[in-house]
């Protein structure tokens, strides 16, 4: 029971009477759930069921098989693609994106080979090519 609201001016006079109920019904109490409206109709994608559209972005009609197969048309498996491996030269086909070596022992000796590029730079930046060989020959 949400009761009368009295509007009073800076006198003290009654100016008028708000039904309070009604206002909060108004405000509050339109719906529990939204009432969709239809914009038209469509076909769906994949049933070819002429459907009532609520949304102009809806794509299918609602049932559990057209949504998963809608679902897994976005998820597509990866083409593969040709790479040569940066070691040993062999070509092959892979899903990885930033793949370049074709096995283990390639990746290894590449990153083997990217550590001695990065030890050449800062030998040539700071004239030191590794600290803990330079230690052991100041040992001998």
């Amino acid at each position: 029971m949400i009761y009368d609201i009295k509007v009073f001016d800076k006198h003290g006079n009654l100016k008028k009477v708000i039904d309070g109920q009604k206002d909060f019904q108004k405000i509050y109490c339109v719906s529990d759930s939204p009432v969709a409206s239809v914009k038209g109709t469509f076909v769906c994608r994949y049933c070819n069921i002429t459907v009532e559209q609520t949304r102009t972005s809806k794509i299918t009609c609602g049932s559990d098989v057209c949504r998963n197969k809608h679902a897994r048309s976005y998820h597509k498996k990866k083409q593969a693609r040709s790479i040569t491996c940066r070691i040993c030269k062999t070509k092959i086909k892979t899903t990885q994106s930033r793949q370049i070596t074709c096995s283990k022992e390639c990746s290894e000796e590449n990153n083997r080979r990217t550590s001695l590029a990065g030890a050449r730079r800062r030998q040539e930046y700071y004239g030191v090519w590794d600290v803990k060989r330079r230690e052991l020959e100041c040992k001998k």
